[in-house]
């Protein structure tokens, strides 16, 4: 077991017209911070509706990306923190009341990086079917939707996301992870928005994700995949 005298842990938030739901992740952070929580870090990509301004009412650190790029927006907050861990969530996503005894708790176990479960708050209800299989390793079960943390000297040494993805960020940095360490699924789930599904349906979006996640493992360039998803799916953020 790994020894952590004081865990560390910046949340960093990529967020494009994210109105609707910032103030509830932000609520919900505040409200449980403690020692361990260093910082929260906003990084928009260029919203044009009310996002920053509802993010400034909180105690957070509000930064603005040249690019409307979710890799680019965490790098770019990543590049702000010398130490600790890195904990990237979602705009539309809750993680569990306990977040920060979870992530100690796997750090200690020696974990360098890792992710939550999922549980989707509504939808058609295969969607637990979807949810069931995020419990099990394997790339397929895998993506930004679960949150992920990383050791900060870990992230660096892979130099972050690669900000050729516009999509699929995740998937490959966590295939970089995997080449060099474990990757920690923690028993608990991350609560996300169902919102995709609703502007498009259960059957396309998993065609989508299906195609996109095979364009990735055939080391299709990602450009032509974030087209490809973008095009075929409505109202992608």
């Amino acid at each position: 077991m790994r020894f952590i005298e004081n865990l560390s842990v910046t949340v960093i938030i990529p967020v494009l017209n994210e109105e609707a739901t910032i103030e509830g992740l932000l609520t919900f952070l505040c409200e449980r911070h403690d020692r361990r929580l260093n910082k929260i870090i906003i990084v928009d990509g260029g919203s044009t509706d009310q996002t920053i301004e509802i993010s400034k009412r909180f105690d957070v650190l509000v930064l603005q990306s040249e690019k409307k790029n979710r890799a680019s927006q965490m790098n770019l907050g990543a590049r702000h923190i010398a130490s600790g861990f890195l904990y990237f969530l979602h705009a539309d996503s809750i993680p569990p009341v306990s977040y920060l005894d979870d992530l100690e708790k796997s750090v200690k176990n020696g974990s360098l990086a890792g992710s939550f479960r999922l549980q989707f708050i509504g939808g058609p209800w295969l969607l637990r079917l979807n949810a069931f299989l995020t419990r099990f390793q394997g790339m397929a079960f895998r993506g930004g939707d679960q949150s992920l943390f990383i050791e900060v000297m870990l992230f660096q040494r892979l130099k972050g996301y690669d900000e050729h993805f516009n999509i699929m960020e995740e998937y490959d940095l966590i295939r970089r992870i995997l080449r060099v360490t474990s990757f920690s699924i923690i028993p608990k789930p991350v609560k996300v928005s169902t919102r995709k599904y609703a502007d498009n349906n259960y059957l396309k979006v998993s065609l989508a994700n299906y195609r996109a996640i095979r364009m990735f493992l055939k080391g299709e360039n990602p450009v032509k995949i974030a087209i490809f998803y973008k095009n075929y799916l409505s109202k992608i953020r």
